[in-house]
């Protein structure tokens, strides 16, 4: 079974907090809002599998702008070693 994927509009007084640790966005809520579900387990995978599409690209498009300042002998290098180069 899918998990369901509730949606609710939360007033920002109700926000008790907001986490972002391990890259887990979290919001803990003062209130228990008024949820309903939103789309259908379908929808929700092809949602996921777009974002992670486009997370992908960003990322490969991101490794791919980092030019290495050097090569350590056994080809390897490290990331404190990268230097970032923007697009023009």
């Amino acid at each position: 079974m899918k998990p369901p994927v509730l949606a609710a509009e939360v007033p920002r007084r109700s926000i008790g907090a907001v986490l972002d640790e391990r890259n887990e966005a979290e919001s803990v809520l003062m209130r228990r809002p008024a949820a309903r579900a939103e789309g259908t387990p379908n929808e929700w995978q092809k949602r996921y599998e777009a974002v992670a599409a486009a997370n992908r690209a960003a990322m490969h498009a991101l490794v791919h702008r980092l030019k290495p300042s050097r090569q350590c002998e056994n080809g390897l290098i490290e990331l404190n070693d990268f230097a970032y180069t923007a697009p023009t």
